[in-house]
């Protein structure tokens, strides 16, 4: 589940996904598909494993768990950058996607993975962590250091984390728009207007710039984390790429980025020879203020 052929296919679709954002934004949706089912695929494969004792050891559940919920670390510089704001939503980067925005299916169907997800991660940290208690070695993860995987720091600051960005999501993605049902039709809110506001080019941009950094700054935290937790805890045999398992995900997400990178150029010579197009500089609308920020790489 976190051989070289899925590493290397999970970098590239999370690079790819932050590229097609800036130069080929029509096919941001195929890519943002294709690393969910990635998730998907890849947590339900967790799930069958982990029922089985001996089957998985505990580092090796929380490698897989930092491909299915790594991006989840988006939120916290985004939290703190609220913080250094006070909230303002007019100031928000995650507000301003370069794609457009996502389906309601869609965003129903990654907030059920998300919940899914977080629960078990909560589980993991709340009681399958504590196993390694009994053990004679010690399994290492990362906090921008080794540290020790079963540490009571470590497990309390996964748990709070967890939960936190758990009752967030159920109440985004779930109960708000339940609320929001239930009182239409009222007269204008706050939220209304923060929506209808709009935004120069200038200003999106740097939003947008914001936000990108954002994510490749956690990409690089995700990456760094697999390769040397892998690296701390001698785990042998997942650095070729020798089977059809790592070979299908690998060739997956080579075909998807090449993809995006000849549509891409596509695009750009179609553009060069029609001397009439041009992209709309004007103003532009942000995401609402209520919804949460997305997790995925682009």
């Amino acid at each position: 589940m976190y051989g070289l052929g899925i590493r290397i296919g999970y970098y590239l679709q999370w690079s790819g996904g932050l590229l097609a954002a800036w130069i080929c934004p029509r096919e941001v949706p195929t890519l943002r598909l294709t690393r969910t089912l990635f998730v998907a695929s890849t947590f339900l494969a967790l799930l069958t494993q982990v029922p089985e004792p001996g089957n998985l050891e505990v580092v090796e559940i929380y490698i897989t768990l930092l491909f299915t919920f790594g991006s989840g670390l988006y939120l916290l510089p985004i939290f703190i950058w609220r913080l250094v704001t006070k909230g303002d939503p007019r100031k928000d980067p995650s507000r301003f996607p370069k794609a457009g925005p996502t389906s309601n299916a869609y965003n129903y169907s990654y907030g059920v993975l998300l919940v899914a997800v977080l629960s078990f991660q909560i589980w993991f940290w709340a009681t399958r962590v504590d196993a390694l208690k009994e053990k004679s070695c010690v399994q290492y993860g990362f906090l921008f250091t080794k540290i020790v995987l079963h540490s009571k720091d470590f497990k309390i600051l996964n748990l709070v984390y967890s939960s936190v960005v758990l009752l967030l999501v159920v109440g985004t993605c779930f109960v708000r728009p339940f609320l929001r049902l239930c009182r239409k039709g009222n007269s204008k809110s706050t939220d209304l207007e923060v929506e209808s506001t709009q935004y120069s080019h200038t200003l999106v941009l740097y939003y947008r710039t914001i936000d990108t950094v954002f994510k490749v700054l956690v990409a690089c935290i995700i990456v760094t984390a697999t390769e040397l937790c892998i690296h701390w805890n001698a785990i042998p045999n997942v650095n070729s790429i020798d089977s059809v398992g790592q070979t299908i995900p690998l060739v997956i997400s080579i075909g998807t980025v090449v993809h995006m990178l000849y549509i891409s150029w596509q695009d750009t010579r179609n553009s060069s020879n029609n001397t009439s197009f041009s992209r709309p500089r004007g103003e532009h609308h942000a995401e609402a203020w209520h919804h949460m920020p997305r997790m995925e790489m682009d």
